[in-house]
C-alpha cells in the first residue's frame, strides 16, 4: 500500500471518529444546562430579578432559581420578596423540591421529599404543615418547561401547596420581534398567568400576571446554554443557600 493511502485512510478514519464524537447523539448524552435572566416589573417600575438554572441529564432534571424584588416609595422600601428553591425531578416528575422565602418579612420554609407513600411536603415556617401528594407524577409552577407546567394540580415552591391547575393556548403573538405561543394558566386562588414561549423552540419569553391591581411583569433579558456537570442517580436536592 502506497505511503499516500495510508497518510488518506488515517485522515478519513479521524474525520469519521470526529463525526462520531460531535454527532447528535453523543452530544445528547452530555448534561446541558440552561439560565434564563428576567427583568420584573410591577406596572412600569423595574422591581427586581428572577433567574433559573436549568440542568438536564438524560431523564434528570435540575432547577435553581432565586428572586429579589423590591418596592420603593418615595426612597422607602415599601415590599421586598426574596425567593431561593431548588428542585430535582426525574423522568419528568418532582422527586425534590427545597425552599426558602422572605414575603416582606414573613419567612416561609419548603422541603419535598419521596416516601413510599408519595412525595411528602413539609412546610416548616411559619408554621408547620406536612402533607402527602398522591400524583402519580407531581410537577411545581415550571414556567420554564410548557409541558411539564400543563399538569391538573402544580405545588407552589413558596408555601407548598399543591393547587389545581389549567393551561390553555391562546393564539400566537409577537414579543420583542420573536414569533410566539400565547397560553393561560388559571390556579386555585390565584390571579390568571400569562405566559410566552418561542414559536420555533419553545423557549419561555415572558410572563405577566395581576398583583393589588397592577400588572407583574417577567421580560427575558437573557437566556445562555452550557455543558453542564452530570446528576448523580442517588443526588438529593441541596438545600439552598437561605434569603
Amino acid at each position: 500500500m502506497k505511503s499516500s493511502d495510508v497518510v488518506a485512510r488515517t485522515a478519513l478514519t479521524a474525520v469519521l471518529t470526529a463525526a462520531a464524537f460531535w454527532s447528535p447523539a453523543a452530544l445528547a448524552a452530555e448534561p446541558t444546562a440552561t439560565e434564563y435572566r428576567f427583568a420584573v416589573y410591577y406596572g412600569d417600575r423595574r422591581i427586581g430579578e428572577h433567574r433559573y438554572e436549568i440542568v438536564q441529564d438524560g431523564d434528570a432534571t435540575r432547577v435553581r432559581s432565586r428572586a429579589d424584588f423590591q418596592v420603593k416609595l418615595l426612597f422607602i422600601n415599601a415590599y421586598r420578596y426574596e425567593h431561593q428553591a431548588n428542585e430535582l425531578w426525574r423522568g419528568g416528575c418532582l422527586t425534590g423540591l427545597r425552599s426558602v422565602t422572605d414575603d416582606n418579612g414573613r419567612r416561609y420554609e419548603v422541603d419535598a421529599q419521596p416516601r413510599e407513600t408519595g412525595l411528602v411536603l413539609t412546610r416548616h415556617a411559619p408554621e408547620r404543615a406536612q402533607v402527602t401528594l398522591d400524583a402519580d407524577c407531581p410537577a411545581s409552577f415550571a414556567y420554564w418547561d410548557r409541558e411539564r407546567l400543563g399538569r391538573d394540580r402544580l405545588i407552589n415552591s413558596q408555601n407548598g401547596e399543591a393547587v389545581a391547575a389549567r393551561l390553555e393556548a391562546r393564539g400566537t403573538d409577537t414579543v420583542d420581534g420573536v414569533d410566539a405561543r400565547r397560553y393561560r394558566l388559571e390556579t386555585d386562588g390565584l390571579a390568571p398567568i400569562d405566559l410566552w414561549y418561542d414559536a420555533s423552540d419553545d423557549t419561555w419569553l415572558r410572563l405577566e400576571t395581576t398583583r393589588e391591581g397592577a400588572t407583574l411583569r417577567y421580560r427575558l433579558q437573557e437566556v445562555t446554554r452550557r455543558t453542564a456537570e452530570a446528576i448523580e442517580p442517588d443526588q438529593g436536592t441541596p438545600e439552598p443557600p437561605g434569603v
